[in-house]
């Protein structure tokens, strides 16, 4: 339990709300019912829910629950691109072939982001059914950069909220983030921890934006990126950073990868396919799928080397839902 004392400021918001209260309780009520239908017929004294109320003749506390009566789950993740023109253009790095340097260009005043939509309510088990100024907390994260916190002016069983978060990814590859909330409710305020949230490598992997960027010749382009992160390694493949051998059909793969396809341009069936993905902010990923006896040999490059070691798991969880 932490306790509050009515000099105790915090941050601008709570400073401001105490000026505010000093004037008197009833306006903010007015404000609150601005966002909060039927708040005036609480009947209650609305600067109870708030820590460091200057009216309060007795430091305001938070209570800290060891469980959360507010489920989150996560509804859709949409993946949003932005041309920057003001974006500093850093140099191109000398090993980057000369018909990539015009993409490369382009791809340094991108900025790429994940709108992420989460539902949350209340459990139905909960002693706590009407829930005032629920504001979710995101905690620190290297891999992950969100936006502000997000505030619902009030839930409760019968009606759900949805909460919307602009992720922008700094480090690709699977992570784990933190969410912490507070409410109020009969004029006491609380505080637990939600279910953490979860992305993996899939969250990150999306097909090559091919109409964000000028490219003509697809499979040319292709090739170019593959010989940009291979050129240094030696295998008996040309192109091999690693192989990975899965039980399904190249059809399946085919079907689940349709997006990532590069297009051959070519009529006649081809016998392997070439599947090109980007890793935001500045990442790319691609597979070479070819037919051996009965199984589907991958050939796999990336100008990110971590996510190699993420890749297995990846592909073995396609491999058993395909």
């Amino acid at each position: 339990m932490n306790h509050y004392a009515d000099f105790d400021i915090r941050d601008q918001a709570r400073f401001l709300y105490a000026l505010l209260t000093l004037v008197s309780d009833s306006k903010a009520k007015d404000i609150i019912g601005a966002a909060v239908l039927d708040v005036m017929h609480l009947g209650e004294n609305i600067a109870d829910f708030f820590h460091g109320s200057t009216i309060q003749t007795a430091p305001a506390e938070i209570h800290v629950l060891d469980s959360s009566p507010i489920h989150l789950h996560r509804d859709s993740l949409e993946v949003i691109y932005h041309q920057d023109p003001e974006k500093t253009f850093r140099s191109t790095s000398p090993k980057i072939d000369a018909a990539l340097q015009e993409y490369y260009e382009q791809l340094s005043h991108l900025d790429t982001s994940l709108k992420c939509t989460f539902s949350a309510s209340v459990v139905p088990e909960s002693d706590y059914n009407s829930l005032l100024m629920v504001a979710f907390e995101i905690g620190e994260s290297k891999e992950l950069g969100f936006s502000e916190d997000v505030t619902l002016p009030w839930m409760d069983k019968t009606a759900p909220g949805l909460i919307e978060y602009s992720v922008t990814p700094k480090v690709p590859g699977q992570c784990t983030v933190s969410v912490r909330v507070l409410f109020g409710h009969e004029k006491s305020t609380y505080q637990c921890d939600l279910q953490p949230l979860q992305f993996e490598l899939a969250d990150f992997l999306v097909p090559f934006p091919w109409h964000i960027f000028n490219i003509n010749d697809k499979t040319a382009f292709f090739d170019q990126h593959w010989v940009k992160c291979t050129e240094t390694n030696a295998g008996t493949y040309s192109g091999v950073e690693s192989i990975k051998i899965l039980k399904c059909s190249r059809q399946s793969l085919a079907d689940l990868w349709s997006n990532a396809l590069v297009p051959s341009g070519c009529e006649d069936e081809r016998e392997t396919d070439d599947y090109f993905f980007f890793i935001p902010p500045c990442f790319h990923l691609m597979f070479h799928a070819r037919t051996h006896s009965t199984d589907l040999v991958l050939h796999i490059a990336s100008d990110y080397w971590p996510v190699l070691g993420l890749i297995d798991n990846f592909l073995d969880n396609l491999s058993f839902t395909s």
